[in-house]
């Protein structure tokens, strides 16, 4: 066989490979718009996560201050909490809350749900946070 019967041979082969069906997968990404009101305004808002987790760091390096504030690590962090759940648009979530910190070598208490995943609601939100610890305890794993 000569070198260009060869070559010709394999191009024909690999498009006659083209036309071969095969099964492929596609996805699409599905988005959806929803109307929302977000300080005093309506806007459409597109989704793009169906659920969250917030853990909250409750170890003992969190009783450091932060910057000049007056507060240690976590006062602030719960504060930052509870402003960004006042701003969160009113979406139909999955949320859950969840401090987390070993506080014994047997790590028993490592996370502890104060707003177990269900459905978000706001207003039963913010009475989780309300129920964060203010003390900082616990080892801080690297």
């Amino acid at each position: 066989m000569t070198r260009q019967a060869w070559v010709l041979g394999t191009i024909w082969g690999m498009l006659l490979l083209g036309f071969v069906a095969t099964q492929a997968s596609a996805a699409e990404v599905m988005t959806k718009t929803e109307t929302v009101t977000l300080y005093g305004t309506k806007v459409e808002a597109v989704k793009t996560a169906n659920n969250f987790i917030v853990l909250f760091n409750t170890a003992k390096t969190m009783d450091q201050p932060y910057k000049n504030t007056g507060m240690n690590q976590i006062d602030a962090a719960k504060k930052l909490l509870q402003e960004r759940n006042q701003r969160l648009p009113d979406l139909p979530y999955t949320a859950g809350l969840y401090t987390f910190a070993p506080t014994s070598a047997a790590y028993t208490e490592s996370l502890k749900a104060y707003y177990p995943m269900k459905p978000y609601n706001k207003e039963e939100f913010a009475t989780a946070i309300a129920q964060l610890p203010t003390e900082a305890r616990g080892t801080t794993e690297i």
